[in-house]
């Protein structure tokens, strides 16, 4: 069992289908590159004039947040796929070739400083590397080099993990700095930052909250969200018993949309499976993989989202979007959360009101109830479908004109 759930649950974090927001995303960042390229480097002045006297300049960046899971560093890596790759250039004022670069992208893993993040974009060829330059130097060095490649865009993922704690002081200086390169600019976090920024001085909100592009887990009923569904289903193929129509509100109600928890749960109802001897994840697997143990965190932020959509308001900072209020009362996911709320309390209810002798029996009855439905659920095979054309348009007519006749 241990040797197939990883490859199980890597086959699962493969699966990405490019939802409107993605799509809109990447449209946006490539055009905005684009802008940026043919209003910089307009003619052969300009380009030299970006490598010998750059341009003291700041730029506010873009901040794509959304809560943990919901599929921002998955985005951010389809947008690099997009974007070209390196072309090689020689420059008229340059004797030997370079490489024109559509992008740079770093990531807060690691927790690197300042110097790091500065000496992997530049290249000073300083004698003795870095160590002998100023923040200040390296600052014009970058934007030196960035002139040079034609730098049209940076992307910084993982910006919460930079710092740990409460401390957000070495973030912002991070982020100001390569912000004042002058280059179009992405970073990525969760809510959990962004919320620290909110206790900042005006002029750092200002500088980095001012354009906000917010990704929000897609919509139950939509078509991005069953596209989502289906892509998976047929990942797992003979792993999965039920079909993908039978468990889309079903993983939805689970997960809250967001994918990260899509894989978690179906690689817990796969380990649920093998450990009552099968191969096979069957509809009821699901449930004992939401109550499980090892689901037990990602079901607590679950139940918290939806009650906040209920109670619209804040329960935990850290999954609540700072910057948009709730969703319309008349959306999906709205409207789901509420029915899941009264099937709880009037659950809880009942419940509390039966003897130990009545919870026992309810609790055998629940069980022959789940196997049926899985069962059931297993063995729906969808109606085939005959196209119709003039051909059998016709054809059907004319077999009730005869019975007609013959009448």
């Amino acid at each position: 069992m241990t040797a197939d759930l990883p490859r199980f649950a890597r086959q699962l974090s493969k699966v990405y289908v490019p939802n409107n927001f993605a799509i809109e995303f990447i449209q946006e960042m490539l055009e905005s590159s684009a802008r940026y390229c043919l209003e910089k480097y307009s003619s052969q002045v300009d380009y030299n004039r970006s490598i010998f006297h750059p341009a003291d300049s700041e730029v506010f960046p873009i901040v794509l947040t959304g809560l943990a899971g919901v599929g921002k560093s998955e985005l951010i890596n389809a947008l690099k796929k997009v974007l070209p790759e390196p072309i090689v250039f020689t420059p008229d004022i340059a004797s030997k070739e370079l490489y024109l670069l559509s992008h740079w992208a770093a990531s807060g893993r690691g927790k690197p400083t300042l110097k790091q993040l500065l000496n992997d974009l530049i290249e000073t060829g300083t004698p003795g590397g870095i160590k002998n330059l100023t923040v200040a130097q390296l600052l014009k060095s970058a934007r030196s080099y960035a002139g040079k490649v034609g730098l049209p865009l940076i992307l910084f993922d993982e910006v919460q993990h930079v710092t740990q704690g409460d401390a957000t002081a070495h973030t912002i200086e991070i982020l100001l700095s390569l912000a004042k390169i002058g280059v179009p600019m992405v970073y990525i976090s969760n809510y959990s930052l962004q919320h620290k920024f909110l206790l900042r001085n005006a002029e750092e909100r200002h500088r980095l909250m001012s354009n906000p592009r917010v990704m929000e887990p897609d919509l139950p009923n939509s078509g991005d969200w069953r596209a989502y569904v289906e892509a998976c289903v047929q990942v797992l193929g003979p792993y999965l018993k039920v079909r993908a129509v039978d468990i889309v509100e079903e993983l939805y109600e689970k997960t809250f949309g967001l994918k990260r928890l899509v894989v978690h749960l179906l690689a817990s109802a796969y380990t649920v499976a093998r450990r009552s001897g099968r191969h096979e994840i069957e509809f009821a697997d699901l449930d004992r993989a939401f109550l499980s143990a090892a689901y037990t965190e990602a079901r607590n932020e679950v139940l918290i989202l939806q009650r906040q959509l209920v109670e619209r308001r804040s329960v935990r900072s850290d999954l609540w979007c700072p910057y948009i209020g709730p969703r319309n009362s008349d959306a999906d996911d709205v409207t789901l959360a509420r029915k899941l709320a009264d099937e709880r309390l009037a659950r809880t209810a009942f419940e509390s009101a039966l003897t130990p002798w009545e919870k026992e029996e309810l609790r055998h009855a629940q069980a022959e109830i789940e196997s049926h439905v899985a069962e059931t659920k297993s063995a729906k095979k969808p109606r085939p479908t005959t196209k119709r054309t003039y051909d059998n348009l016709k054809a059907g007519f004319e077999r009730q004109s005869i019975k007609g006749q013959r009448v």
